[in-house]
């Protein structure tokens, strides 16, 4: 900021400034590559042209979501991942967090009062 006759200038400074590196630091710079075909299609036959298109399919299906959050869930809670015959348990827990979307907080919540993270 620079003040002439009262007039304060406030526009920002022409002078290029290098970006600050910290000690120790590499400085790397990126070359853009070819272009990325964002289309593909799941295993189940449903085509997405872009990276939205696929957030809105995986999106779709609320449950199976839920159920991969609680599978990884439990894993990180007992250090082993939900087996076939575990699998009566993790859908009593995403029944129990239905009426709530399935929202994190109560799917953290049904995990920690479920059998398979009380008894491991």
């Amino acid at each position: 900021m620079s003040s002439v006759d009262g007039v304060i200038d406030i526009a920002p400074s022409k002078k290029a400034t290098k970006p600050k590196v910290p000690p120790g630091a590499r400085n790397i710079s990126f070359k853009l590559g070819p272009a990325v075909d964002p289309s593909g299609q799941l295993p189940d036959g449903r085509a997405f042209a872009n990276i939205d298109a696929l957030e809105r399919l995986l999106l779709a299906n609320e449950r199976q979501l839920a159920r991969n959050l609680a599978g990884q869930l439990l894993t990180y809670a007992t250090g082993a991942a939900p087996s076939f015959a575990d699998r009566a348990e993790v859908e009593r827990i995403l029944d129990a967090t239905q009426k709530s979307s399935y929202g994190v907080h109560d799917l953290v919540q049904a995990v920690v009062q479920s059998s398979l993270f009380t008894n491991k």
